[in-house]
């Protein structure tokens, strides 16, 4: 049987098709042998694993000698190689060649393919997380008896006027303290008062109990479970299910069912049982913003990131494309991130930005009074998050000394909750840089500030910050990428700047031109206010759910 299995992997088309067919065939043949299930499998993943340890070794030593053109691999001294393993890797080259053209489609002068060291890294991390773990996590399914149901005629659409049975699974909580989770806050809250909410989410008690305090009494029922939970796909599926049934609302007793953050991914197809839709927001295209970070990394020559992150990047991109494939229907935050789902896989993707929290940001921001402070800048992020580390990284030692060395004044405050231990090293003796940590309201300390500043060099999905410091009536700096999806009109309603001494200047020009600074905040707060408040896009996410016209 192993060797059956073998000889169809070998000499099928694509790799990924192969290990559906390979699949269906294990299903078919080993279904009444359940006393051997879990040997064979545990068989064919071992046999799988020193597969492709000794095919990773040839093709690291191709590349190595340069025998390769673009993207296409090659296997050398083929006259050694079995016609098997020829095969493979050449299946292998088409299917990594298209998908690395298909990544790397719109970026005209990125050529990795020069470099031998990033390629190792991108061909090992595409045949780890694009294959052994791809067919281990089919395995997992198996092993642990879930058959998926496949959908049967479309339900009818939910009356306009009757309230949506909606349940949310989420992967991390709905926390204030955070971007993400102040959104999705925000959207429970808000569809609560129309609808029948039921909320499944990892909850930390340390750090997430005020925001629960707050959100309770706007739900129905509410499952909290740790981080491991999540984590662990069969796990997740055996506690849904009992405490499903516990409550008495299995048997697609929901309306719509929505998951959030990548952790919930593989959760689609199971939940397709327990719901009449089922859909996923990404609430930040993970796939992207990897692809973001190796450019980054190739761009200032710095390799020592390419393996965690490539094999980041296959790992995420076959979850995007499995969620792009099988959920009901999508959402992400920004149009630049469902432009690159879409190119992932063509289907449709909703968007729904980020918007401004009513309790939380404007609410807050119309209460203080708090005067701003000459010569004080700040930033505001959660700093359990990549891209304010880094972005952070790179305003301390780039930008922050040459505002130091013009303006006399000038004091940077960093606001938000996290580890900043990497950030306090590098001004561990400038007293001008302040760090606040966790605060009840950030709004008094972003109101405190001349000028606001998001200098984010990397990631993808969620940017709510120029909204945040506009709402407090404060001007901002920000590279492109802190702006993408907001449309903040360069020297307008902010000032973009993308190089470090550009991005400098502007935040010296803000400083000593107050009439500049007022004329700007004026211009973000009527954007702000125009295009970014919850009412309208509520509605919109409802239309969503009900499948009617947007």
């Amino acid at each position: 049987l192993i060797k059956k299995i073998f000889d169809i992997f070998y000499h099928s088309k694509p790799i990924l098709s192969v290990r559906r067919a390979a699949a269906k065939r294990i299903d078919r043949r080993l279904a009444p042998l359940q006393a051997q299930q879990v040997s064979l499998f545990n068989q064919l993943s071992t046999d799988l694993d020193k597969f492709h340890k000794q095919l990773d070794e040839r093709i690291v030593r191709a590349i190595e000698i340069g025998q390769f053109s673009d993207w296409r691999l090659k296997v050398i001294g083929e006259r050694q190689e079995s016609v098997a393993h020829i095969n493979c890797v050449n299946s292998l080259s088409q299917d990594f060649e298209r998908v690395m053209d298909l990544i790397f489609a719109d970026e005209a002068n990125y050529q990795p393919a020069n470099n031998s060291l990033i390629l190792i890294d991108l061909v090992r991390a595409y045949m780890y997380e694009g294959g052994i773990w791809q067919l281990r996590q089919e395995i997992n399914d198996f092993l642990t008896n879930i058959t998926y149901e496949r959908p049967g005629p479309q339900p009818p659409r939910p009356r306009a006027d009757r309230p949506l049975k909606i349940l949310v699974i989420s992967g991390l909580f709905p926390s204030i303290e955070h971007g993400g989770g102040l959104r999705l806050f925000d959207i429970l809250r808000g569809l609560a008062v129309d609808h029948d909410i039921d909320l499944y989410t990892v909850y930390e008690a340390d750090t997430d109990n005020h925001s629960l305090n707050m959100l309770k009494e706007h739900l129905r029922d509410i499952r909290l479970i740790k981080n491991e939970q999540i984590v662990d796909l069969a796990a997740s599926r055996d506690d849904i299910g009992k405490w499903l049934r516990d409550i008495g609302k299995d048997k697609r007793y929901y309306d719509v069912i929505q998951l959030e953050y990548p952790h919930t991914i593989y959760l689609t197809n199971f939940m397709k049982r327990y719901g009449k839709k089922v859909g996923f927001t990404f609430m930040e295209c993970q796939t992207k913003s990897n692809v973001i970070k190796i450019q980054e990394m190739t761009g200032n020559n710095d390799l020592s990131g390419m393996p965690r992150f490539s094999t980041a990047l296959w790992k995420y991109a076959v979850a995007e494309k499995f969620v792009l494939q099988n959920a009901d229907f999508l959402i992400a935050v920004t149009q630049e991130d469902a432009d690159f789902l879409q190119r992932l896989y063509p289907r449709r993707v909703n968007i729904i930005p980020t918007c401004l929290s009513q309790t939380e940001i404007i609410d807050k921001a119309q209460e203080s009074n708090t005067k701003a402070e000459a010569g004080r800048v700040a930033f505001l992020g959660y700093f359990g998050h990549y891209p304010n580390i880094d972005s952070m990284k790179w305003y301390l030692s780039r930008i922050h000394p040459i505002i130091k060395s013009q303006v006399p004044s000038y004091e940077f405050l960093i606001i938000g909750a996290g580890d900043t231990t990497p950030l306090q090293e590098l001004a561990a003796h400038d007293k001008s840089v302040k760090f606040t940590g966790r605060v009840d309201n950030v709004m008094p300390y972003i109101q405190s500030a001349s000028v606001c500043i998001l200098p984010l060099i990397t990631g993808a999905g969620i940017r709510g910050k120029l909204n945040q410091y506009s709402i407090a009536g404060r001007p901002s700096v920000s590279t492109t990428i802190g702006n993408k999806g907001l449309d903040y009109q360069p020297g307008i309603s902010a000032v973009i700047a993308d190089k470090a001494p550009d991005f400098a200047q502007a935040v010296i020009m803000l400083l000593n031109d107050e009439a500049k600074r007022k004329t700007i905040a004026a211009q973000a707060l009527i954007h702000a206010k125009d295009n970014y408040t919850w009412d309208n896009h509520l509605k919109k996410l409802t239309e969503i759910y009900r499948d009617l016209p947007s």
